[in-house]
């Protein structure tokens, strides 16, 4: 059975559970939501009142029809017979399934198989109806799907899907298939007998051609080799003529050149001798250059040598004194510098420790001021006077007479 009445596949109490490849159909009062429709479920659960919900079962799986159309007119007349085998099942599109469960529930599987042959088979003759023998044997993909293209449109609506659809024979009890079958092969056997004919025809044509082009060749050569024999026998005869012309012209210049060759000879002696004169002169020009070379080597190279020593000795003399005498004024310089250094020292000494007398003394009395001053006056005096004590002598220029004058200068030399 396709299709069962009143209970599940699979129960547990009022919960219904269906597979993948069923449907369950809901009708009745109220169900688990509350819906007062039909209600289809695929591959899943739901929850059913049993005492008011009535629930149905559809099978989704494939099923196969075989149909068997018996002497069907074609387009001309020929009557055909046409097996087929096609796989189908009720649809899970629930748009489509409803059409299904209004249709099928409640039928057996062999009610539905004879309702969904009956109506492709009605296609199949309609199909059969437009086209002719020839159509339908050389083509069968096309005539297939053309019946699956017609009866989908009305199995849609039935909520069936055609899985696959596949001609299994096509046949006729007038024997017009094996008629066309004995005319195409024999119009087969007569296409191939006109091929062979045209295929021999060609060879024969293609030897004629290769046996001619063969003679052609055999004459062409031929020609050239009777053509090759005359230029040779030509060129013989003219290389003949020129080698007894080249032997005449031989024994005829070999006196020529003999006596060119004594001219040559001549001419060679004399640029032998020209060439021992010009070897002679480059070597008395050698010998002169080797003669000055000498000279320049045993006489001017020491001159000259002498003249550079002599030179480079007082070049290096006049450094010497010169650096000695930068070395005596550095020398001067440095001296006067420690010598300024030194008295400014000394000066900043004695300025220090009259600084500190000075702050001593601030401590003390008048008597005691008095006192220091007296003891300092000698050393103050003698530093007042040493510079005076290193003039040696005093010149005093007047504008009176010059007796006035050298006696002024003789008396100041005396005081000092």
């Amino acid at each position: 059975m396709l299709i069962s009445n009143g209970y599940e596949k699979e129960k547990m109490g009022n919960i219904h559970v269906v597979g993948p490849n069923e449907a369950l159909i809901i009708t009745g009062g109220l169900g688990c939501c509350h819906s007062k429709h039909k209600r289809m479920i695929i591959g899943t659960w739901c929850w059913i009142w049993w005492w008011i919900n009535n629930v149905q079962l559809l099978s989704l799986e494939i099923f196969t029809i075989k149909t068997n159309c018996q002497n069907v007119q074609t387009v001309y007349g020929v009557p055909l017979c046409v097996t087929a085998i096609i796989h189908c099942r009720i649809t899970n599109r629930l748009d489509r399934l409803k059409f299904a469960a209004e249709q099928f529930l409640g039928m057996t599987i062999s009610q539905i198989r004879f309702i969904l042959r009956k109506t492709i088979e009605g296609h199949i003759h309609t199909i059969l109806g437009t086209l002719s023998v020839e159509e339908i044997c050389n083509d069968q993909i096309k005539f297939a799907n053309l019946i699956r293209e017609l009866a989908t449109k009305d199995l849609d609506n039935m909520g069936i899907d055609i899985v696959s659809l596949t001609i299994n024979n096509i046949y006729d009890n007038v024997d017009y298939l094996d008629s066309l079958g004995r005319t195409r092969i024999a119009q087969v056997k007569q296409d191939a007998q006109i091929k062979i004919i045209e295929s021999e025809r060609d060879i024969r044509i293609i030897e004629t051609e290769c046996q001619q082009q063969t003679i052609n060749q055999s004459l062409i050569s031929k020609i050239k080799i009777e053509t090759a024999k005359q230029q040779y026998e030509v060129k013989k005869f003219e290389y003949d003529c020129e080698l007894n012309r080249q032997k005449t012209e031989t024994e005829l210049a070999y006196e020529l050149q003999s006596i060119k060759i004594q001219q040559i000879q001549r001419l060679e002696e004399k640029k032998i001798e020209l060439i021992k004169k010009q070897k002679s002169i480059q070597l008395e020009q050698l010998e002169i250059e080797r003669i000055n070379q000498k000279l320049i080597s045993d006489v001017r190279l020491p001159a000259d040598n002498e003249s550079d020593r002599i030179r480079i000795e007082a070049k290096a003399e006049k450094n010497v004194h010169l650096m000695l005498a930068i070395a005596e004024m550095e020398k001067i310089q440095q001296i006067g510098l420690a010598k300024i250094n030194r008295n400014q020292k000394i000066e900043m000494a004695k300025a220090n420790e009259m600084a500190i007398r000075t702050n001593i003394l601030s401590n003390y009395n008048d008597v005691a001021i008095l006192s220091m001053i007296m003891l300092t006056m000698p050393e103050l005096a003698k530093e007042i006077c040493w510079p005076l004590s290193r003039i040696t002598e005093i010149v005093i220029i007047s504008s009176s007479s010059s007796s006035s004058s050298s006696s002024a200068k003789t008396t100041i030399e005396q005081n000092i």
